[in-house]
């Protein structure tokens, strides 16, 4: 006894599972851009010493860690099927390392 009911979700195509281009451009602006973000944040630490190498280093982690779930995030089906998506995945990948580096540079100055 098969049940076809026409109520079941037909399975997606393969080419309608892939995320789209420019969700894995964001996801790799990120994951590239926390990445260099959190690393140069991190040897700025080590050219300063002292509290900044903390404050850089924790920022660095952040960077890292973010940049790489942030992009995760992106490449979820729930998230780039959404209406703004694009707009808000560029905002995201553009503004993440800045608004990084401004804290940086605010938290230094303090």
């Amino acid at each position: 006894m098969t049940d076809n009911t026409p109520s079941e979700t037909p399975r997606k195509r393969l080419d309608q599972m892939v995320a789209p281009a420019w969700a894995n451009l964001c996801t790799n602006m990120l994951r590239g851009g926390g990445f260099v973000v959190g690393i140069a944040l991190i040897y700025l630490g080590f050219l300063t010493g002292g509290f900044f190498l903390l404050l850089t280093g924790v920022l660095g982690a952040i960077s890292i860690v973010g940049g790489w779930w942030l992009g995760g995030l992106i490449q979820r089906e729930s998230w780039y099927e959404a209406k703004n998506a694009q707009a808000k995945s560029y905002a995201l990948a553009l503004g993440f390392p800045i608004a990084l580096i401004v804290f940086a540079q605010i938290a230094g100055r303090s």
